[in-house]
Order: C-alpha cells, then sequence, then structure tokens
C-alpha cells in the first residue's frame, strides 16, 4: 500500500469540509497543496488530475473501512465531475443521528419524502417550511433556519426561485434508501425514482423520453450523439433557475 502524506491528510480535510466540489475547483486546491507539501511530485510526468485521482484511492482504501468513501459523480446539469464525501452504510440517514435529534431525523425523511413525489422534485421553501412546522411543531422562522440548516449541511440546495431541492451528496449518500423506499420508474413500475439510461445515476434533472427512458442533460447530448430528440418532457425543475 503507497504511504499516507500529509498529503493524503490535507486533501481528505479539505473534501469532508467541503461535501461536494467540482473537479475544476478541487485540482486548484490540490495543486496548491501539492506546492506546499510535496513540490518533487510536481516534477514527475504525471498530471495533477491522475495524482489527484491516485490519492483519493488511496484515500478512500484508509476510510471505506470506516464506512466512509469520497465518490465521483457529474453533475445533472453542467456534467461536470464533483467529488463528494459521502457515507457508505446501507442505512446513511441513520447515521445522520449523530447530528440530529431522532425527532428532526423523522423530520427530514419526511422532508426528502415530499421532495422526492412532488411533480419536479422540489418543494417550495414556505411548503417545505411548513412540513418542518407540522413534523417539528417549530415557528416558520425556525422551520427556515432549520432548512438553512440542511443546506449548509450540503443535503439541501435552495434554487434561485426558493425552490428546495435535494443535493447531490444527498442523491448520491442515500441512493439505495431513496430506491429502496420509493422504487425505480420501469415500465411495468410506478415508481418515483428515475435512473439514467446513459450512467445509472437518478435523474431529478434532465429529460424524459416517450418511451420513459430517463437521462441527464449531458447523458442525452451523449446517448443521442446532439440529436435534439423528440417527445423529450423536462425532469425537474429549469435549469436556469438553479
Amino acid at each position: 500500500m503507497p504511504p499516507y502524506t500529509e498529503v493524503h491528510r490535507v486533501l481528505l480535510t479539505l473534501i469532508r469540509a467541503s461535501k461536494c466540489i467540482s473537479s475544476s475547483v478541487l485540482e486548484k486546491h490540490f495543486l496548491t497543496i501539492l506546492k506546499e507539501l510535496s513540490p518533487e511530485i510536481l516534477e514527475s510526468n504525471h498530471t495533477v488530475n491522475s495524482v489527484l485521482n491516485d490519492h483519493i484511492s488511496n484515500i478512500n482504501v484508509r476510510i471505506n473501512q470506516h464506512g466512509f468513501k469520497i465518490d465521483k459523480k457529474n453533475h445533472q446539469v453542467s456534467g461536470e465531475l464533483h467529488y463528494i464525501f459521502i457515507n457508505t452504510d446501507n442505512d446513511s440517514i441513520v447515521k445522520l443521528n449523530t447530528q440530529f435529534s431522532p425527532k428532526e431525523l423523522e423530520c427530514i425523511k419526511v422532508l426528502i419524502d415530499k421532495v422526492v413525489t412532488s411533480e419536479d422534485y422540489s418543494l417550495k421553501m414556505v411548503v417545505a417550511g411548513q412540513v418542518i412546522n407540522g413534523v417539528l411543531g417549530k415557528s416558520l422562522e425556525e422551520s427556515y433556519s432549520f432548512i438553512n440548516r440542511l443546506i449548509d449541511e450540503g443535503w439541501l440546495v435552495l434554487s434561485k426561485q426558493d425552490h428546495v431541492l435535494l443535493s447531490m451528496r444527498s442523491i448520491s449518500e442515500l441512493k439505495s434508501y431513496l430506491i429502496d423506499r420509493h422504487g425505480v420508474t420501469t415500465a411495468t413500475n410506478m415508481g418515483r425514482i428515475l435512473l439514467c439510461k446513459q450512467c445509472q445515476e437518478i435523474v431529478t434533472l434532465g429529460y424524459q423520453t416517450g418511451e420513459d427512458d430517463a437521462f441527464h442533460y449531458k447523458c442525452y447530448d451523449v446517448y443521442s450523439n446532439g440529436d435534439p430528440g423528440v417527445n423529450l418532457a423536462r425532469v425537474g425543475v429549469l435549469p436556469d433557475t438553479l
């Protein structure tokens, strides 16, 4: 096994603190880390990206035994690669118990259910606040504060039009939970979870064809070779509102 160095430790701290970070931003930070801690690596013929991925693979070997992983997912709209620090437990949502009370945990489950079962996989902020109020009995101000806490923790994102959506982190970490709880949409099953025909990841932003196949925006471009297609229905909120 390659040695575990200070570069690995700083890189892990950065990704864990960021929760979800784009490859372009991470590579810039990683380059700075290498210049400060291990400049000799930059003298090799390897690209920064390849060195970064080697370090992440080594980190994953160390943290997998503790139930964690640095996952890699493409953004549903831009297609840009992101690195996400996730819990790999089969019931990841239970592990939130270390951050939230049992009642708050139940509230998060209800909120996620409401988002997933909504027509466009989003909830207006005021509706999300009402959900919090209904479960926790908090005031509207306290409910908004709780939602903002979930946004700060990387579980939710807020659109420009004040719609609450599942984040890349929650979709990645809770994939198995969401599929088990809500089922996958197929020709014979009316589940709520759409899986991209191209990459097999969950789709909450993208297209659905007349044949009920789902795609992320960039995945459809690859699949169709740029053909605009026909009978495409939008999945999720409009991309320019994010």
